[in-house]
C-alpha cells in the first residue's frame, strides 16, 4: 500500500495532517467462488518446481499501491507543486531564499519538490537555526545543506501519547510520505544516512508494522561521496546507482525494499565494506494485468534480477508451505518454471471485487542475504487482449539481451495502444533513453532481429502502436547501445611514442558517438592542422602505438567507449630540433575547422545577427552536433531554431495542435525540457517536452515536438572554442564556480571573452575563461567565436525615441535633417515573450530605445 499523507503548511509554521486509513492487510480467507470453476484447468507439461493456487487474495484495489516501476513525476509529488525540472532547479543560486520572482513560489519549491523531504530534513537538523517551517521554508538556501552530516530518523520522534492513546507524529508522516531524496544533492558534507520507520507507528497508522514508506529516489546521493554508512530499511528503493564509487562507504543496509539489481554497487571497493548482507527480504509489485476470461495459461516473460556480480538470478513460484516470508501474498493460480527465469501459469482463480489474484515468484542469491520476491497483480474481465512488451538490446554479434522486465498492456479488444505512452511501459523506455539506449524498433513474433533479416515470416518490423485483439501479441522494442570513439590528436616522436597534440595546456581531442549500425567514417575523423598532415589512425595496445590498416574507411562503435588516435607528420619541418617536443597547435573548434586565428585589426561592427543562420557550430558540416540521428537526453534543454507546433500526442496534426512557436532571434528563442520520447506509425521520433519559457503564455504546457535537427538543436555548447561573444542583452554573469554561485562580475552584451576550457555541470555546459571564471554555454546568451556590434549609429531620416523595446510610448522625436549620431548601449529585439511574434531589432540609447531598422539607421563604427 502506498503511504498516503497530505501535509498542508500553515502560516503559523505548524503542520496539519490529514487522518490516514489503515491499509486492509487481512488475509481473505473465504473460499473460492463458483466463478473458479470457470478457470481453465489445463495441465501445463514439462514444468519444473510446481506450486498449487490458493485461494487466498491479499492485494488491494481499494487503496495506491507502491510499484516499483511507476512513480509520480516530481511535479505532481506533495506540496507546491512547483518543479520546473532539474536544468531549472540547478540554476537557482546557491544562496536563494524566499519568493522566486519569476514564478512567485518559494525557492525551495523548485529545487528540493517534495515536501515530505522539506519537513523532515527541518524535523532532524534544523530546529534549532529556524523557529517554525513557516520559516525554515522562507529562509533555507543550498547552501545551508552544507551543514548536514546526517539524516537520521530517531524511533522516540515517530509516536507521541494523546489523550492516553499512542499515535504517529508529523515526524513520522513526513517520513513515510517523502518520495524523493531530491535536494540533497546539496549536502556535500553528508555522511549517514538512516531511516527506519517505529513499527508501532506504522501498525497503528496503517494496520500493517512492516509498512513501506513512499522513498524510491535517491539519486540525489550520486555525487555524495562522502557517504560512509546508509541504512534505510522498510522503504521501496529500487535503484541503487546513486551508490555506486563511493570510496569512504562502509556499510549498506537496504534489506525490505525494492531493489532488482545489485550490481551497481559493486563498484565499491573499501576493504570495510561488507557486501554479502544488508540486501534481504525485497519485494517487486509489477503493474496489475488483466486477463480476457477464459485465458488458459499464462507464461511470464522473463525476470531480471541481478546480483552483485550482474549475474540473472533463477526464479521460484513463491510456495507458503515452505517460505515464511511474504505469507500474506502466495500465488492464486498454478505456476511453475519453463526456465530458470520464465515461469508458466494456468487454473487462474478469478479475482475479487476488492482484491486482485496475484502471481507470486520469489529469488534467493547463494553469495550473499540478497532475496525477494515479485509479485504481479492481475484480474479476468470480459472482452480483454493484451500485448506483451520486451525490453532488448542488439549486440554487435546479432544477438539480443534482455535490459528490463517485460510488461503486459491490457485493454478492450478493438481499442488502440501506444506502447511508448502507456503508463505500464513508459518508465522503461524513458529509463533506457536516459541510460544511452537509442531504439532500432519494434518487432513481433519472436521479435528477433535476425528472422526479421532473415524474411522467414517470424519477426516484422512495427509501429509502437496497434490495436488489441482477442489473441495475445507479442512486441519487442530493440535498442542499440550509443557509446562514444574519443579521437585523441598528435604525432610520433623519434621514439615512436604519442605525443598529443596541446592547445596551451589542454589536448586536443574530440568525441563522437553513434551505434554499431552507423560506423564512424575515418573522413569525419580527420581536422586541418597548420603544418601537418594526416598519416592514419591507431590505436595503443599496452602501450605500443598499432597503426589501423591503410585502407580502414569506417570505424566500428562497440558496446562499451573507445579511443583512437589520429596521427600526423609536419609536412615541412619548422626547426624542431630536439625531436620530441609537443607542437603548440590551435585546436580545430567543433566545426572541424583547423585554425582559429586572432584578428589582426580591430573588426568591422556589422549589425547583430543572432538568429544562427551564421557562425554557429551546429550548422557546419563536421560538427560533433551536426548530427542528423542526434536524440537529446532525458531533462536536456533544448530550442527552437524554425517555427514549430506543439501538439497533444505525437501525430501532429490541426486537430492535436496546442500552440505555435514562430522562428525568434537568437537570444529569445522558445525553449524546451526533454522529459521523454515516442514515435509515430512510420518511426518518426518525437520529443515530449514541457515549456520552460517562464514568460511567454505557454509556460509549463506539455506535449510533443519534432525532434528533427532541421528544426530543434540543443541550448548549451558541446565544444569548446577559443574565444565566446556575450550576446543577451542583460549580459552574463562570471561565477567563482562551475555550478554558477559566488558572482564576481556582470559582463556585458558584446564582450568578446577568451575561453581556456569547457565543463559539465548536469546536463548543461560552462566555459572556462582565461582568468578562471565561469560562464554560462547557454546558446542564447553567448555565441562562439568573435563579434563585434554596433557602437554608434546615425539617424538617416527622422526618427522617435521610445521608453521601451516594444517601441510605443514615444519620448523623443529626432528631425531629419539633424542626421543625429547615437551612442549604443546595446541591441535587443520587440516582442521577446512572443511566440507567435518574430521580434524587430531595436538599439538601446540614452534615454530609451530608437529603431534598429537599416532603411532608418546607419552604423558609424
Amino acid at each position: 500500500m502506498y503511504a498516503t499523507v497530505a501535509l498542508s503548511m500553515l502560516m503559523t509554521g505548524t503542520i496539519a495532517v490529514s487522518p490516514v486509513s489503515a491499509a486492509d492487510q487481512q488475509s481473505a480467507q473465504t473460499a473460492a467462488s463458483t466463478a473458479a470453476n470457470q478457470a481453465s484447468q489445463l495441465a501445463v507439461p514439462n514444468l519444473t518446481n510446481e506450486v498449487k493456487a490458493t485461494n487466498k487474495f491479499n492485494i488491494t484495489k481499494e487503496r495506491p499501491l507502491q510499484y516499483t516501476y511507476i512513480h509520480k513525476p516530481f511535479e505532481d509529488l506533495q506540496g507546491a507543486k512547483a518543479w520546473k525540472g532539474a536544468e531549472y532547479a540547478a540554476n537557482i543560486p546557491m544562496d536563494a531564499k524566499g519568493l522566486d520572482p519569476t514564478t512567485k513560489k518559494n525557492y525551495i519549491d523548485e529545487w528540493m519538490p517534495d515536501y515530505g523531504t522539506q519537513i523532515f530534513v527541518y524535523l532532524t537538523n534544523y530546529t534549532k537555526d529556524y523557529k517554525d517551517l513557516t520559516t525554515f521554508r522562507d529562509n533555507f538556501t543550498k547552501n545551508d545543506l552544507a551543514k548536514m552530516t546526517t539524516l537520521k530518523s530517531d524511533s522516540d520522534a515517530q509516536l507521541t501519547t494523546v489523550g492516553g492513546k499512542q499515535q504517529a507524529t508529523v515526524y513520522y508522516q513526513a517520513m513515510m510520505s517523502m518520495s524523493t531524496l531530491e535536494g540533497l544533492q546539496y549536502a556535500t558534507n553528508l555522511q549517514s544516512v538512516y531511516l527506519h520507520p517505529n513499527m508501532t507507528a506504522s501498525a497503528i497508522t496503517y494496520g500493517e508494522a512492516t509498512q513501506n514508506g513512499n522513498l524510491w529516489d535517491i539519486s540525489a546521493l550520486t555525487k555524495l561521496n562522502k557517504l560512509t554508512d546508509i541504512s534505510v530499511n522498510y522503504f521501496s528503493i529500487s535503484d541503487v546507482a546513486a551508490l555506486a564509487n563511493k570510496p569512504d562507504l562502509v556499510k549498506i543496509d537496504l534489506a525490505y525494499n525494492q531493489i532488482s539489481d545489485l550490481s551497481p554497487l559493486a563498484t565499491n571497493q573499501n576493504p570495510a565494506l561488507d557486501l554479502t548482507k544488508g540486501f534481504s527480504n525485497q519485494h517487486i509489485l509489477l503493474s496489475p494485468v488483466t486477463f480476457r476470461t477464459g485465458t488458459a495459461s499464462y507464461t511470464t516473460p522473463s525476470f531480471i534480477i541481478k546480483n552483485l556480480a550482474a549475474n540473472n538470478l533463477p526464479i521460484q513460484v513463491y510456495n507458503a508451505n515452505k517460505e515464511d516470508y511474504a505469507r500474506l501474498y502466495p500465488s492464486t493460480s498454478d505456476g511453475g518454471n519453463v526456465d530458470s527465469t520464465t515461469i508458466t501459469w494456468s487454473n487462474m482463480l478469478p479475482d475479487r471485487p476488492n482484491m486482485y489474484g496475484a502471481f507470486s515468484t520469489l529469488w534467493k542469491d547463494s553469495s550473499s542475504d540478497y532475496n525477494g520476491w515479485i509479485m504481479v497483480p492481475y484480474q479476468i474481465k470480459d472482452g480483454i487482449g493484451n500485448v506483451n512488451v520486451n525490453f532488448q538490446l542488439l549486440r554487435n554479434d546479432k544477438s539480443q539481451l534482455t535490459l528490463a522486465p517485460s510488461s503486459v498492456l491490457s485493454g478492450t479488444v478493438g481499442t488502440s495502444f501506444n506502447i511508448q505512452t502507456d503508463n505500464t511501459t513508459d518508465y522503461q523506455l524513458n529509463r533506457l533513453a536516459g541510460l544511452g539506449y537509442k531504439v532500432y524498433g519494434v518487432f513481433n513474433g519472436t521479435g528477433q532481429v535476425s528472422d526479421f533479416n532473415e524474411k522467414n515470416g517470424r519477426a516484422d518490423k512495427v509501429g509502437q502502436t496497434g490495436t488489441i485483439s482477442e489473441n495475445t501479441q507479442n512486441l519487442t522494442v530493440v535498442f542499440v547501445k550509443q557509446s562514444t570513439i574519443k579521437v585523441d590528436y598528435g604525432s610520433l616522436d623519434e621514439n615512436g611514442k604519442f605525443v598529443q597534440f596541446k592547445n596551451g595546456s589542454e589536448p586536443v581531442s574530440d568525441s563522437k558517438q553513434g551505434d554499431f549500425n552507423n560506423p564512424l567514417k575515418v573522413s569525419d575523423t580527420t581536422k586541418n592542422f597548420p603544418n601537418y598532415e594526416f598519416d592514419g589512425l591507431a590505436r595503443i595496445v599496452n602501450g605500443k602505438v598499432e597503426k589501423l590498416p591503410a585502407n580502414t574507411d569506417t570505424i566500428p562503435f562497440t558496446e562499451s567507449d573507445q579511443t583512437i588516435i589520429a596521427l600526423y607528420k609536419k609536412q615541412v619541418s619548422t626547426g624542431d630540433g630536439n625531436g620530441g617536443s609537443t607542437p603548440q597547435v590551435t585546436p580545430p573548434s567543433s566545426a572541424g575547422s583547423g585554425t582559429v586565428t586572432e584578428p589582426q585589426k580591430p573588426g568591422q561592427a556589422t549589425e547583430p545577427k543572432t538568429d544562427g543562420s551564421t557562425n554557429d557550430p551546429d550548422r557546419k558540416p563536421g560538427s560533433q552536433t551536426n548530427n542528423q540521428d542526434y536524440v537529446a537526453k532525458k531533462n536536456e534543454v533544448i530550442y527552437s531554431i524554425k517555427k514549430i507546433g506543439l501538439y497533444r500526442t505525437e501525430n501532429f496534426s490541426k486537430n492535436t495542435r496546442q500552440a505555435w512557436y514562430v522562428k525568434k532571434p537568437r537570444v529569445y528563442r522558445p525553449m524546451f525540457v526533454v522529459t521523454g520520447y515516442t514515435r509515430t506509425a512510420d518511426g518518426k521520433l518525437r520529443y515530449r517536452v514541457r515549456d520552460v519559457n517562464h514568460l511567454t503564455k505557454n509556460r509549463h504546457k506539455t506535449g510533443y515536438i519534432t525532434a528533427s535537427w532541421k528544426y530543434v538543436r540543443p541550448v548549451y555548447y558541446l565544444g569548446k572554442h577559443a574565444a565566446i561573444t556575450v550576446i543577451n542583452p542583460r549580459g552574463v554573469n562570471g561565477y567563482t564556480k562551475a555550478n554558477l554561485t559566488g558572482k564576481i562580475r556582470n559582463y556585458k552584451q558584446g564582450t568578446i571573452l577568451k575561453v581556456k576550457g569547457i565543463v559539465r555541470h548536469n546536463l548543461t555546459t560552462r566555459y572556462v575563461l582565461s582568468n578562471g571564471q565561469y560562464v554560462t554555454g547557454n546558446r542564447k546568451l553567448v555565441n562562439m567565436g568573435r563579434h563585434h556590434y554596433p557602437k554608434y549609429v546615425k539617424a538617416k531620416t527622422a526618427v522617435n525615441r521610445y521608453h521601451n523595446v516594444n517601441l510605443t510610448k514615444r519620448n523623443q522625436h529626432y528631425k531629419q535633417n539633424s542626421k543625429k549620431v547615437f551612442k549604443v548601449y546595446n541591441f535587443d529585439y520587440s516582442q521577446a515573450n512572443s511566440v507567435t511574434k518574430h521580434g524587430t531589432l531595436r538599439y538601446r540609447i540614452a534615454g530609451g530605445y530608437i529603431t534598429g531598422n537599416a532603411k532608418y539607421i546607419q552604423i558609424v563604427r
